[in-house]
């Protein structure tokens, strides 16, 4: 039995299918819609082949000889085109198709697929419905993103700068890099634990439309991406497009005014001519009988004029308006519009086929952006590991345009992620006990320690002194007895379980980290060790969200005992020296507000918020319990101990102790630090640091001894005349001055959104005891600014 097949291209590409079981004649090809009116065929000596290239807007006929029983494929072998719909399935002679071989593998009642290892523009169709599904499902979602550089200048910001200072280094170095990578990884509750499906994306902005995404590259970024294996072929050929959602927005609402577009006014001779030409040649054809008939080639301007008199009535068509209008190349490459006979109901079709078509393509070249959405519209908490960069990048890349403010941020993030943020390694810093001391709170340490017995020690001390104080408190009978099979590991190790009961204390409760594992199909990286895959954007995010899981039950755990209010005495009480990293140390916290440039300090808020209560830690744990008895549930009320944690971002390098996504920001207290103007000399001042401001004439000086503030401020007076002394809240003043005018300068719209410029204030950062090395401000020039004298606090201002 001889079959005959073709095939109509729907893609401006070229589609070779592919037959199994079978070889196959080719018998005919064409450019443009089939027609078998007018299809030459050679059934002479047609070419013999298994796969038949199918030209960009056109067709092939093939025949073969359906003398193979079975099911066979006949397929595109571009992959992304099989989930299309590019795809056939033939069953051929099924009464001669023979039983099934004994212990053929039955299909899964559920089929799944591993789209973990690497999700590419070639599977990203497939895997779509896989991220929507996993984050409509899950209690919370983990991202993490791998990108071309981090620093957008060789310096980095100041130690002392504000909020805002650091949002704009961060909104440069979005807009001038690139992610490579991004790792999602959904956490649903599941029998008792936590089951983790985790997705790992290369991204690549491919240009489209006028949208070719300059960004720079950060060399030392790319050295550690090669040495971790990143795949720079796969990120550049295989990466998914991109573009930002206000941009997609933009471009699908041009092509909705397009149909709705104003006429062109014809008023040049050389036009109207052009018109009358395109009229009388129209009419000719119509009449004629030729089916296609290809147009006068022009620029887009004619071509829009084109449009424009074949939507008329005026060619004496019977049916207007008789036809159906595409664009095509000629053979020297050039675009032509062209017309082939049809009847209104065939050209209307045509025409919303067209546009479908432009509505596809444009939502294409958006590609990840739908992850993205996904992400918001999911509703779900989310949590990164120390995710400024991740963030900013991520809102910058599939969102929109960054806003110049900080409080203009804010705005954005909640609305893309309604849900809530969690910062892991803020969390890790906060958690009183002292359980990452030795360890430190990278991300590695963090997952390894909870999850892979690094700090069981710790963890079991933990657990034992909250028993012991919340019993000593009264709480032990309102605490739950977790069970044992919700041990903490990954599922395929059972070397982690931390639980630890008071056994003196009456009705003491049963402390122990979650199971946390991976989702069937989702198994690549089951049991993996954690330098095989780390900075697999996929790997972190299952780090990220599996140290959540386990930083929730240290926080609920705490939450009614006297490990509670430690990180609060420890930042409000002690003195102590400076350290070797110039911070100020008080027994592993930082006190008297210097802190450390490596993690924050542990700090309560501007609103003074107190420890959660005794309630707040019930309602936490029964929400566990619930969520333990019934998968996916109670997954709001769990976050409980962690919700005061909200919206708080880590920072470094800076006294400031959080990033406040959402409310107030922070005041870092620098009632310590001293604005001086002049020439700085030695001094013999104690312990301090300092930071050169104002282009070199000025230095803020933090004082480590805050008793010590006046008796500074006494010694400036009497060593040296022309000076200017005045306390810290004078130099922000100033700032705030400088970013206001600077923000009224600026304009904003369209992309890239903004080239972030810092105020010319910070230029350099030492630090010394100043009685070691003198630091010089430059001459004492004119134009330094003119501050009042005021007394504030334990500082002054003086000339």
């Amino acid at each position: 039995m001889n079959q005959g097949l073709s095939f109509g291209s729907f893609c401006a590409l070229q589609h070779p299918f592919h037959l199994h079981g079978h070889h196959f004649w080719v018998i005919g090809a064409g450019i443009g819609n089939y027609d078998a009116s007018t299809a030459v065929f050679n059934v002479a000596d047609p070419p013999l082949r298994d796969t038949v290239t199918v030209a960009k807007g056109g067709w092939a006929a093939f025949r073969f000889l359906a003398n193979n029983p079975g099911v066979w494929f006949l397929h595109c072998h571009i992959w992304w085109h099989q989930y299309m719909g590019q795809i056939v399935t033939f069953v051929e002679a099924a009464n001669e198709i023979g039983a099934a071989p004994a212990g053929l593998p039955e299909c899964p009642a559920e089929c799944t697929y591993n789209t973990a290892p690497w999700v590419t523009r070639s599977n990203f169709a497939a895997a779509l419905p896989l991220v929507r599904q996993a984050l409509a499902e899950c209690q919370f979602f983990a991202l993490d993103c791998e990108m071309t550089g981090l620093f957008a200048e060789d310096r980095q910001g100041a130690y002392l700068d504000d909020i805002q200072d650091r949002y704009q280094e961060m909104a440069t170095s979005a807009s001038r890099f690139v992610i490579t990578q991004f790792g999602l990884s959904a956490f649903a509750w599941e029998g008792g634990s936590y089951s983790a499906r985790t997705f790992n994306f290369y991204t690549f902005p491919r240009p489209f439309e006028g949208y070719d995404r300059r960004f720079v590259s950060q060399a030392s970024s790319l050295e550690f991406l090669a040495s971790c294996g990143f795949d720079f072929n796969k990120f550049i050929h295989e990466g998914i497009s991109f573009m930002p959602a206000a941009m997609r927005d933009a471009k699908l609402a041009t092509l909705e005014r397009r149909r709705e577009r104003d006429d062109i006014l014809i008023t040049k001779q050389e036009d109207v001519e052009f018109v009358e030409r395109l009229v009388a040649t129209v009419t000719a054809w119509l009449q004629g009988g030729e089916p296609v008939l290809q147009l006068e080639a022009g620029n887009s301007y004619q071509r829009a004029v084109q449009y424009q008199q074949l939507r008329r009535d005026q060619f004496g068509a019977p049916a207007p308006p008789g036809f159906l209008v595409s664009k095509v190349l000629t053979d020297d490459g050039r675009q032509v519009l062209q017309l082939v006979w049809a009847t209104p109901e065939e050209a209307a079709a045509h025409d919303e086929q067209q546009r479908q078509q432009r509505i596809d393509a444009i939502n294409e070249a958006a590609g990840f952006t739908a992850v993205f959405e996904a992400m918001r519209d999911s509703g779900k908490p989310a949590v990164g590991h120390n995710l400024s960069f991740d963030l900013a990048y991520s809102l910058y890349s599939f969102a929109d345009s960054l806003p110049p403010t900080w409080e203009d941020y804010k705005a954005m993030v909640a609305r893309w992620f309604p849900g809530g943020i969690w910062d892991t390694k803020y969390l890790a810093s906060v958690l009183p006990g002292g359980i990452f001391e030795e360890s430190g709170t990278g991300l590695g340490a963090v997952h390894d320690g909870l999850l892979k017995g690094g700090l069981d020690d710790r963890v079991q001390a933990f657990f034992g002194l909250t028993a012991r104080q919340q019993a000593e408190q009264g709480q032990g009978q309102g605490l739950p007895s977790f069970p044992a099979e919700g041990g903490g590991s990954d599922a395929s190790m059972d070397n982690m379980h931390s639980s630890v009961a008071d056994e003196q204390g009456e009705g003491a409760s049963c402390w122990e980290l979650p199971r946390v594992g991976h989702a069937p199909g989702f198994e690549r990286y089951e049991g993996a060790e954690t330098p095989s895959y780390a900075h697999e954007a996929g790997y972190d995010a299952y780090m990220t969200g599996a140290a959540f899981a386990c930083l929730l039950r240290l926080h609920e755990a705490a939450g009614g005992g006297q490990l509670a209010q430690q990180g609060t005495q420890q930042a409000q009480h002690g003195d102590a020296p400076i350290g070797e990293n110039g911070g100020i140390e008080a027994g592993g916290a930082v006190a008297n507000g210097l802190g450390t440039e490596g993690d924050p300090p542990y700090r309560i808020d501007g609103e003074g918020q107190p420890a959660p209560t005794a309630a707040a830690v019930a309602n936490g744990a029964a929400g566990h319990a619930a969520a333990a008895g019934v998968a996916g549930g109670g997954e709001q009320r769990q976050l409980a101990a962690v919700e005061r944690y909200k919206w708080r971002m880590n920072l470094t390098r800076t006294d400031i102790p959080y990033a406040a996504l959402q409310g107030p920001d922070p005041q870092p207290d620098r009632s310590h630090v001293l604005l001086l103007t002049g020439r700085l000399a030695a001094a013999e001042l104690g312990q301090l640091r300092v930071t050169l401001v104002l282009g070199g004439l000025g230095a803020l000086v933090e004082i480590a001894d805050r008793e010590a503030v006046p008796r500074a401020q006494q010694a400036l007076e009497q060593l040296c005349q022309g000076w200017r002394v005045a306390p810290y809240a004078e130099y922000a003043a100033l700032k705030r001055a400088q970013q206001d005018q600077q923000q009224q300068q600026q304009q904003w719209g369209g992309r890239p959104p903004l080239r972030a410029k810092r105020p010319r204030v910070e230029v350099q950062v030492q630090q010394a005891a100043i009685g070691e090395q003198q630091q010089e401000a430059g001459p004492e020039a004119e134009g330094a600014p003119e501050l009042p004298i005021k007394r504030r606090g334990s500082s002054c201002s003086m000339m």
